[in-house]
């Protein structure tokens, strides 16, 4: 009896061994498809969303301006070059060679200034600011106010919609904090296929492609 039940053990230990090993093959070989900066940079310049500074260099680990950012928005609505013009803040004359993307990212509802009639357009961008106007491009503003509105209900809906994958950032303590260039890139090439959700008489609804036709970023702005 003793040596069938030292069997049935050395068996059941011999059958999790295997188990475990399958599992570590399967997993080695599942593609991670997660991005890096390097590599949402790459899509992005496929795309003609981003170009780099006069020299090509893109300078990740740097930092952005919301003008900057204002301007990435619109490339993602598929408006590559936009003349300058007027705009409803105090700061950003017609002559500010963002003051067009600025104007049509306000007019489409992205930004909506710093509430004093100003737009601080040379302030370094936050996780806050580029949530906040990726989540509403693609529909999630309703969510993000539920959540707690700007910045940690728009980071939270970036979270639950996979705009914010392969970064850390900490949704509670993280929104005011400087995001980089190329952190940036990552969440807006994220974004770009990111299920859209629309406004409907139910209220805001993904678009699943099963019940709903699945839109994204891509497919309705920049033909993908």
């Amino acid at each position: 009896m003793r040596f069938r039940n030292n069997i049935l053990i050395l068996t059941a230990v011999t059958l999790i061994f295997c188990m475990f090993n399958f599992m570590a093959v399967f997993a080695d070989e599942t593609p991670d498809t997660t991005l890096n900066a390097e590599t949402a940079a790459e899509r992005l310049q496929e795309l003609g969303i981003i170009s780099g500074d006069p020299d090509g260099n893109l300078r990740l680990d740097d930092s952005l301006t919301r003008a900057e950012m204002a301007a990435v928005v619109c490339r993602l609505l598929g408006m590559k070059e936009i003349p300058n013009k007027a705009t409803v803040f105090s700061d950003v004359p017609a002559e500010h060679w963002a003051s067009g993307y600025i104007d049509t990212a306000y007019r489409n509802g992205i930004i909506s200034g710093s509430g004093d009639g100003t737009f601080s357009p040379d302030n370094k961008v936050t996780y806050g600011d580029v949530a906040k106007m990726l989540i509403t491009l693609s529909g999630f503003w309703p969510q993000a106010e539920q959540t707690g509105g700007y910045p940690r209900g728009c980071l939270f809906a970036a979270l639950k919609n996979g705009t914010l994958d392969g970064l850390n950032i900490d949704i509670d303590k993280d929104g005011g904090k400087i995001c980089s260039r190329g952190e940036m890139m990552i969440m807006t090439a994220n974004a770009v296929d990111v299920p859209m959700m629309v406004e409907t008489d139910e209220g805001a609804i993904l678009m699943d492609g099963v019940y709903y036709p699945l839109q994204t970023i891509g497919t309705k702005y920049l033909g993908l």
